[in-house]
């Protein structure tokens, strides 16, 4: 059986250029509290959650010549994983219908899904135990997303997403009698992901100490090679040569260095390894010292195209290190330690504004800096 929510969007063929198994706009645009705290959730989290509902284009189970778009209440797209959000309390509520008694609906929503190469998660709450539909469903007791569940439910993604071996997740109610227990940590660093805003960035959270609830938000830059706080903008702590690991032993190694780190200073030093600045001048004349302020207004250690704009008319020229006036000289150099990171100057261009001539300076480290 179809879903009837569903019903207005394949009413007739599919749009031209719509793939088997890719996603688009959905036109259903119904969500809830519940799916937007969700969405927050995997934010937060550090996975790429798209502003709008997407629908997910299937085999159409009775009309074999046609595609059906199905809307699960969130996918990650990147990661083909489709979450779905079912209120399962045996009277309808504020969150929806009940999803109690629709179980072979569901089952078929995975199917078609699933045939197309997406993962389905389920978060079933105000459930029993025993009443999943995938393998890896969190049933939820309360009707509610306790703070046990959204932890189970963050497990859960980061299983489907690394593609461990599947496993339902059951969250009891907890019982009013007995005393609050402090959650269960197998690891100190948690939620490790890409960082989405950057180019070979990741972030992660650490717990120093597992019994507490404090814990230190973190980034890496250079594919793992430095560690960096999760600030804005990020200072530099240490390095810790991560990019020599595959990234499956990433956590582990992290566990094994952070303690050591626990010495340096945890707002960091710096705003690159060696110090402050990306370019240096040997003289303090007016257009180098204003060459370097501009480049360090647009440039951080977690972009690694970029470009700045400075109006210089003795620049002239450009070096995979400098910047030369018309006679040779150099006006600004990399920091020798960004040279053999990587960066280089790419080249200068001339433009024309309404306040007259100004040059864009475009640098990069993907020269030598990409694995």
């Amino acid at each position: 059986m179809i879903d009837p929510v569903e019903s207005p969007e394949f009413s007739g063929p599919a749009p031209s250029g719509i793939v088997l198994g890719g996603a688009t706009e959905a036109r259903n645009r119904v969500t809830s509290v519940v799916e937007e705290t969700v969405r927050n959730l995997l934010r937060e989290a550090g996975y790429r959650v798209p502003k709008q509902k997407m629908a997910v284009w299937c085999h159409h189970p009775e009309k074999s010549q046609r595609l059906l778009p199905l809307t699960p209440d969130i996918v990650l797209i990147g990661k083909r994983l489709a979450i779905e959000v079912d209120p399962c309390g045996r009277l309808a509520s504020h969150r929806g219908a009940s999803h109690r008694g629709k179980e072979a609906e569901d089952l078929r929503r995975n199917q078609l899904l699933q045939a197309v190469g997406w993962t389905v998660l389920r978060l079933r709450l105000g459930a029993e135990k025993g009443m999943h539909i995938g393998a890896r469903d969190v049933v939820c007791e309360s009707s509610s997303l306790t703070a046990d569940a959204a932890q189970a439910l963050l497990a859960a993604v980061d299983d489907a997403v690394e593609q461990r071996e599947p496993l339902v997740r059951f969250v009891p109610k907890k019982s009013t009698a007995s005393p609050r227990k402090a959650p269960v940590r197998r690891s100190s660093v948690v939620r490790l992901a890409e960082y989405r805003y950057g180019d070979q960035a990741h972030i992660f959270s650490w717990l120093p100490d597992l019994e507490s609830s404090n814990r230190v938000h973190l980034r890496l830059a250079f594919d793992g090679r430095f560690l960096y706080t999760h600030d804005q903008p990020p200072r530099f702590i240490g390095a810790v040569d991560l990019n020599e690991l595959p990234h499956s032993d990433w956590k582990t190694r992290l566990q094994e260095v952070l303690p050591t780190l626990a010495r340096l200073p945890l707002a960091g030093t710096g705003k690159y390894p060696w110090g402050e600045e990306l370019l240096i001048t040997e003289s303090l004349d007016q257009d180098a010292v204003a060459i370097v302020n501009a480049c360090e207004w647009k440039c951080d250690i977690d972009r690694a195209d970029y470009s700045f704009t400075i109006n210089c008319e003795r620049l002239a020229s450009v070096t995979d290190t400098s910047l030369l006036d018309e006679a040779g000289h150099v006006i600004v150099s990399l920091h020798p330690s960004a040279a053999d990171l990587g960066y280089r100057f790419v080249g200068v261009e001339r433009l024309n504004g309404y306040r007259g001539s100004y040059e864009r300076i475009t640098l990069t480290r993907r020269l030598t800096a990409e694995p």
